[in-house]
């Protein structure tokens, strides 16, 4: 296309000239369409919103495969909202503009696939029969699997049955598994083994009478406790059982950030170390020895200076680094009297990579009666504490454990913790793929993903009891009222997605997903129990349900629903809210039960917290455009016949079941969809969750 341009020039002689000009016209071209969020392979139905920067343009897509066009033909439409991509597909579009040419076509492909099935109880040999529970992450999924050793299906052949139940394994077998969601692609088949039957014999054993010049291979002729550290290439990938008693572990403890037991691993996955208790005749028997870091010192952590573990790795320390990270599990042990840290997993200096924390499991232990007061050394007021100190790992399961009566100084309320979860920024990774499952919290700090100094991500906190109600009013010297913190980077990029689901938090504060950053990945919260109040009588210091907030630029990433609220004698949450994100942050926001209170809050639309807007539950729905199906309630929903005395031990979380007559009883839906089997709301969600919180000889801690 072009136009002419005629000129003529006449000079002082009037003589004239005439010249003709062609001048090509360039026709601009719209700019490519973009996607958010980006192409790629996702866990969850993904909302995609198609933007051109081109002044008004407009968008012609398909998600057929074909190529768009315009003027429109074949299956080409006009894209006016964001897209829910709930089925694996490919998103094809071109801008247009009036006086421009049509862009080039753009393509995002969006691979959605189901998250691999999880098992509980974890695989492993017990000695009675078990009742395994199976998960799936991805909301609306259902599991299918097998008992006989083949591979599932789906559709289903063979041997292959859909899951419905919690399965009794009585003898022993090989469980697999795999998730199925209509339009994804099936999961990859998650495969657990559990040996029934006497627990095999340990090859070494730790007794309080032992001595480190013994072979360590039997009853009497057993180890020291500090052979730990003397025989580390011996025990490496096997069997150690710890004999009945107290262990005095004080004279180890030092100075450096570093374990006083410094634990060696297994050479690989399949030769892990595996250090439990047992009893007299050496057969596995959970709680049976204590490790004691006060003893007879008076000082928590055995001296004022103090700032070791008790046991685990480091590249540091007053012992030889391990020859072999990670690989290895402490079982059943009871930790005491520690003031910076009873088991650390990874390195403090960030040297060995998530390498370091690789398939570590902590599983039946105990830890209690510990405090930071004594500490002089690393600064109390601002350093993070906890019986649990993980740094860098990747594949790291906390289970049925118990934490009780973990106290902070009163300049360290919110640093104590009883679980910390770290990343180091400096070095190039993230931890991933934590599970914390079936544990009990009484009077310990938060499980707290510390998000400033690195990236956490792919977290899963699970059926796990808190109890805050010791702290409600706020009281110094006390550890923080908060159940979960963090678990999200203030700066980094997550990989993974965060799952927060059937818990119960008793008073205090149930999820503070902003005490250090934003999400970018996926985060579900569903079938969790927040009692306000705690049946204490006194309201929680700055209550608070649930905060997420997404980091800038990312929407769509939350999925909230089937939480019960029950205020229970609360009179006020201000300042804070039942709920707080922002407007765009929720893809799934429904069939969840509030109080009476009406206080909610909203973040700005496109991820940040920049303010936070309070709202009625009426302008919380609008603004999210979530809750259609969700409540506010003041009727006890528990089967608590007197309620003002709060669930005691032995009791605990099973005080927060509910039964038929109850207005959570069979209200809620799977995956928070209408379309979803019904079930109950909160974290009793379904007979398949028999356990929440830690258990001990068969009932709850």
């Amino acid at each position: 296309m072009a136009d002419t341009l005629t000129i003529q020039v006449t000079d002082s002689l009037l003589n004239t000239a005439v010249g003709v000009f062609t001048i090509p016209v360039v026709t601009p071209t719209a700019a490519l369409p973009a996607f958010s969020p980006v192409a790629g392979t996702y866990g969850s139905v993904q909302t995609v919103t198609l933007s051109c920067s081109t002044p008004s343009s407009a968008i012609y897509y398909t998600t057929d495969g074909s190529t768009p066009t315009f003027p429109i033909s074949g299956t080409t439409q006009l894209y006016v909202s964001a897209l829910s991509v709930n089925a694996s597909q490919t998103i094809s579009a071109i801008g247009t503009a009036t006086g421009f040419t049509n862009s080039a076509v753009a393509s995002a492909t969006y691979n959605l696939v189901v998250a691999i099935p999880t098992f509980s109880p974890v695989p492993g040999t017990y000695a009675t029969t078990q009742t395994v529970s199976l998960s799936c992450a991805t909301a609306g999924s259902s599991i299918y699997f097998t008992t006989d050793g083949s591979t599932p299906t789906f559709p289903t052949t063979g041997s292959t049955t859909l899951y419905s139940t919690a399965l009794t394994v009585s003898a022993t077998e090989t469980i697999k598994a795999i998730g199925v969601v209509a339009g994804f692609t099936n999961s990859a088949v998650g495969s657990a083994a559990y040996v029934i039957g006497a627990v095999a014999a340990f090859d070494f054993y730790i007794s309080p009478t032992g001595n480190n010049a013994n072979t360590g291979t039997s009853i009497a002729s057993a180890w020291a406790i500090s052979a730990i550290n003397a025989h580390t290439s011996v025990y490496s990938g096997k069997r150690v059982g710890i004999m009945p008693g107290t262990y005095d572990v004080s004279g180890l403890m030092n100075a450096i950030e570093s374990p006083a037991l410094m634990l060696n691993g297994g050479p690989d996955s399949s030769h892990i170390t595996y250090l439990a208790t047992c009893d007299s005749s050496g057969n596995y028997s959970p709680r049976t020895a204590t490790l004691d870091a006060m003893g007879s010192t008076g000082f928590f952590g055995g001296s004022n200076t103090n700032n070791s573990s008790m046991l685990g790795q480091d590249s540091a320390g007053s012992q030889p680094a391990p020859s072999h990270f990670g690989n290895w599990t402490v079982d059943g042990i009871v930790f005491q009297g520690f003031s910076f840290c009873a088991v650390q997993v990874g390195d403090t200096a960030g040297n060995v990579g998530v390498s370091a924390g690789v398939n570590a499991s902590i599983l039946n232990c105990v830890f209690q009666n510990s405090n930071t007061g004594h500490m002089t050394g690393s600064n109390p007021a601002t350093a993070h504490y906890s019986p649990i100190e993980a740094y860098g790992y990747n594949g790291l399961l906390i289970s049925n454990c118990f934490f009780s009566n973990n106290i902070g100084t009163s300049t360290n309320a919110t640093h104590f913790g009883a679980i910390h979860f770290w990343a180091f920024s400096g070095q190039g990774y993230e931890s991933t793929n934590a599970i914390v499952e079936k544990c009990t919290f009484l009077t310990s700090g938060p499980v707290y993903g510390v998000g400033d100094t690195g990236t956490v991500s792919g977290t899963t906190i699970r059926q796990c009891y808190f109890d805050k109600t010791p702290n409600n009013g706020g009281a110094s010297g006390l550890p923080s009222n908060v159940a979960i913190a963090g678990l999200c980077p203030s700066g980094g990029t997550q990989s993974q997605p965060t799952s927060l689901h059937n818990n119960i938090c008793r008073g205090g504060q149930l999820i503070d997903g902003d005490a250090s950053g934003f999400f970018n990945q996926p985060v579900g919260v569903f079938n969790n129990t927040w009692d306000v109040a705690g049946g204490a009588g006194t309201a929680p210091n700055g209550p608070l349900g649930i905060r997420i907030i997404t980091k800038a630029g990312f929407t769509n990433l939350f999925s909230v629903y089937n939480n019960l609220n029950y205020d229970d004698g609360a009179a006020s949450i201000s300042p804070n809210w039942y709920i707080a994100g922002n407007t765009t942050a929720f893809t799934v926001l429904d069939y969840n039960f509030y109080g009476t209170l009406n206080r909610y809050g909203t973040y700005p639309a496109g991820g940040g917290d920049s303010g936070v807007t309070l709202q009625t539950f009426a302008s919380f729905k609008t603004a999210t455009g979530g809750d259609a199906h969700s409540t506010t309630n003041v009727t006890n929903p528990f089967n608590t016949p007197n309620w003002t005395t709060g669930p005691a031990a032995g009791t605990r979380a099973l005080a927060y079941q509910v039964a038929s007559g109850s207005v959570a009883f069979g209200t809620g839906h799977v995956g928070g969809l209408s379309s979803g089997a019904a079930c109950n709301v909160g974290a009793w969600s379904d007979p398949s969750v028999t356990q929440i919180g830690s258990y001990f000889n068969g009932v709850p801690d």
